[in-house]
């Protein structure tokens, strides 16, 4: 008897899964169904972008096995490693195709486009009321990789921003967000060049090597008090020299002999290849900058200093030109 219970147990669970559960068709380019099952529906969608995650990890580990190549001894594959960051980044873009509840359990399907985030953050702007021309606010941004490759995409400039939430970088444009992974990051990062100011390391081609000990070479039009920030390619913001006067037309050293510090060049990853951007800041008066991080400060690390974007916007009204530099391990 207790064998006739059990069996019938079985086949009623069988038949509680609903009939299209693992059972749809994908039929379009590039797009994951996952699906997930879970005592409420917070659950269940967790479990479906698991599923999407690892649908993706797999489809990455079978490509790369088949893209090897051999450098210094050791296997690399570029496609590895700028493909892996997809499966991290915050999967929010998804459709919920499927949803139903039965015996106490939801059950989900879930559609997710893997395509770039930018070309995702273009389809959502296109999809805005156009408002004709729009009065740019932020240079910076539109004199970067990233902002000229949006404006090209649009065939337009808008005025977008970057935010910092959830430990995560946003892209931002009226009620179009997107995430953004540290490849797209990246493309922030930039030599912007001033007429009135000039920046450099002493450095030939301003190329740095894990440990080096380095200076600015400084130079500005009027006279005047210069600070110098720096970015990390984690989007911390640190103030390595701040309000030190300069007179117009005078090449100078930054840090000069008198200050406690040197710059010393440093890597995130240990024997991988780093950039970092400085930005100078000239203005006629001392400013303040204590929304960022001191530079010598042992908390640096902490998530309030990623605050590129505030930077960003702080720089709007200023005088400023901007250096990257790439450190490379020895």
């Amino acid at each position: 008897m207790k064998k006739i219970i059990l069996f019938f147990l079985m086949v009623h669970c069988v038949w509680a899964t609903p009939h299209w559960y693992y059972n749809l068709k994908d039929t379009k380019t590039n797009v994951y169904v996952g699906y997930g099952s879970g005592g409420s529906e917070s659950e269940a969608k967790q479990n479906a972008l698991t599923d999407i995650s690892g649908q993706m990890f797999t489809k990455i580990d079978s490509q790369t096995i088949q893209n090897k190549k051999s450098l210094n001894g050791e296997y690399k594959n570029d496609f590895e490693i700028k493909s892996s960051q997809k499966t991290k980044a915050n999967l929010s873009d998804y459709e919920v195709v499927k949803l139903e509840y039965e015996d106490g359990q939801y059950f989900i399907a879930i559609e997710y486009e893997n395509i770039p985030n930018l070309k995702r953050f273009i389809r959502k702007v296109n999809l805005l009321p156009n408002e004709g021309n729009i009065t740019i606010q932020n240079d910076f941004l539109h004199n970067s990789f990233l902002g000229k490759s949006i404006s090209s995409d649009l065939d337009k400039k808008i005025d977008f921003e970057l935010n910092r939430e959830n430990k995560s970088w946003i892209l931002r444009y009226k009620n179009a967000s997107q995430y953004i992974d540290e490849n797209d990051l990246a493309k922030l990062f930039t030599t912007i060049p001033n007429e009135d100011l000039e920046l450099h390391t002493n450095k030939k081609n301003d190329i740095l090597y894990d440990g080096d000990k380095f200076y600015f070479q400084v130079k500005s039009k009027d006279d005047g008090y210069v600070s110098i920030l720096s970015v990390y390619e984690d989007g911390t913001v640190s103030v390595l020299i701040k309000n030190v006067p300069v007179k117009k037309e005078t090449r100078m050293v930054i840090p000069d002999e008198n200050h406690n510090a040197e710059p010393t060049a440093g890597l995130l990853e240990a024997g991988k290849e780093t950039f970092d951007m400085y930005v100078l800041i000239w203005n006629n008066k001392k400013i303040l900058l204590d929304r960022f991080a001191d530079g010598s400060n042992e908390n640096i690390e902490d998530e309030k200093y990623k605050n590129f974007g505030e930077l960003i916007e702080f720089l709007k009204d200023k005088k400023y030109a901007t250096l990257k530099v790439v450190t490379k391990p020895r």
